[in-house]
């Protein structure tokens, strides 16, 4: 499910290889075959927030820093 911030996961691995400080993974070639093949595809959580749900972090940046923290101890 997509939060407010989607990403495309070639900027989530170049967020992370920066907060990191280490190179990011080249990029993987295109799948084949599958039903979902290669697409982007997301998923809102509109109706959830309509409905009061609220995530935890509002963005994917938002929540990897307490993971790295809880990480760390």
């Amino acid at each position: 499910m997509a939060d407010r911030t989607p990403m495309q996961l070639s900027e989530i691995y170049a967020y992370l290889s920066g907060l990191l400080g280490i190179p990011a993974p080249p990029p993987s070639p295109p799948r084949s075959g599958g039903r979902r093949g290669d697409t982007s595809q997301r998923i809102s959580c509109a109706r959830l927030l309509s409905l009061g749900w609220e995530p935890l972090y509002p963005s994917f940046a938002d929540g990897v820093h307490n993971v790295l923290e809880a990480l760390e101890e």
